[in-house]
């Protein structure tokens, strides 16, 4: 996207008037982007700029401000993403980020509230009623075992190859690897190693019922072990690649066999299908 933008800038393909329509404007929310630098390059020469979101800042309302340059050249938010930061922001040192004060929160509100325009999904359309469970699945005692002793001295062997970790979100994702029946080693000859789990039990249980399906999955390793076994119909999907841009208004059964991280995927995830052309109920 940032070279199709490049070449449409260098070659000045487009004639002002105008109009451009950024979908999913998420993909421009880091400022220091490429992507997000070529197109506000080349919105500043449109007539007219509309941008559309169904979740704007996922991580923060840090994440409006090159949005809304691109939408209104800073009219809103200024131009400066430094000051921009200082002005409505605080500095949080134990989580190495910036945080919107009170104060903050209500001024980026109050600015950028003449230019938006809600849509609830209720106001827009009335989609099939969508049930929504959890399901409990108990760990096996060597998925426990490892679990536990993989939290508590960030170390465990697995089928004699040694796994251990030395950051937080490196236990997190081990963690949820092993919930999972596997994780991943530095070990060459065995990259990935297995453990006893009845969570892939348990899902071809819930998808034993008539209708398209659909399993996310977080891990690519968890995508090809799925795919072996699920029956016909079923869709195996990464949040990180199948999460935007695709529908599934069929589905009838809907799994999230692992969690992900990132609220936006997880959000958008949830809505692949719960579309306009949905007619069919569904369970989650």
């Amino acid at each position: 996207l940032s070279m199709g933008l490049e070449k449409i800038i260098s070659r000045n393909e487009l004639k002002a008037p105008f109009v451009i329509i950024m979908d999913e404007s998420t993909f421009i929310k880091n400022p220091k982007a490429l992507r997000t630098k070529c197109a506000t390059r080349l919105s500043n020469l449109a007539l007219a700029r509309c941008i559309m979101s169904a979740l704007p800042s996922p991580q923060g309302m840090h994440e409006l401000f090159s949005q809304f340059l691109f939408l209104d050249k800073g009219a809103s938010l200024g131009t400066s993403y430094w000051d921009f930061l200082n002005h409505y922001f605080r500095k949080a040192w134990r989580l190495a980020q910036w945080e919107v004060t009170e104060w903050g929160k209500e001024q980026i509100i109050n600015a950028i509230a003449p230019k938006c325009f809600i849509i609830k999904e209720e106001e827009m359309v009335k989609l099939p009623p969508q049930g929504k469970f959890d399901i409990p699945i108990e760990l096996q005692t060597e998925q426990l075992e490892a679990y536990k002793q993989l939290e508590e001295d960030y170390r465990v062997t697995i089928c004699n190859v040694v796994v251990d970790v030395f950051f937080a979100i490196q236990l997190t994702q081990k963690l949820l690897q092993l919930c999972s029946g596997f994780t991943y080693t530095k070990d060459e000859e065995n990259p990935v190693v297995s453990i006893t789990s009845n969570k892939k039990d348990k899902l071809l249980e819930i998808l034993n019922v008539p209708g398209q399906k659909i399993v996310w999955c977080n891990y690519v390793e968890t995508q090809l072990r799925l795919k072996e076994i699920v029956p016909p119909g079923t869709l195996v999907l990464s949040y990180h690649k199948h999460a935007h841009g695709l529908n599934f208004p069929d589905a009838t059964t809907v799994v999230y066999f692992e969690p992900c991280f990132s609220v936006e995927k997880s959000f958008q995830a949830s809505k692949r299908h719960r579309r306009l052309t949905t007619t069919r109920a569904s369970r989650c």
